[in-house]
């Protein structure tokens, strides 16, 4: 799903939407190779 998309209607909630994402995503992958 594109979250960009999704937040059309409201621009103002665009961008600290995709940045949450995308720093969930960088922790789970930093958490993941640390396991390794």
């Amino acid at each position: 799903m594109d979250p960009r998309r999704m937040n059309l209607p409201r621009k103002g909630c665009e961008k600290p939407a995709l940045k949450i994402a995308t720093t969930l995503r960088t922790n789970l992958t930093n958490r993941h190779l640390k396991d390794k």
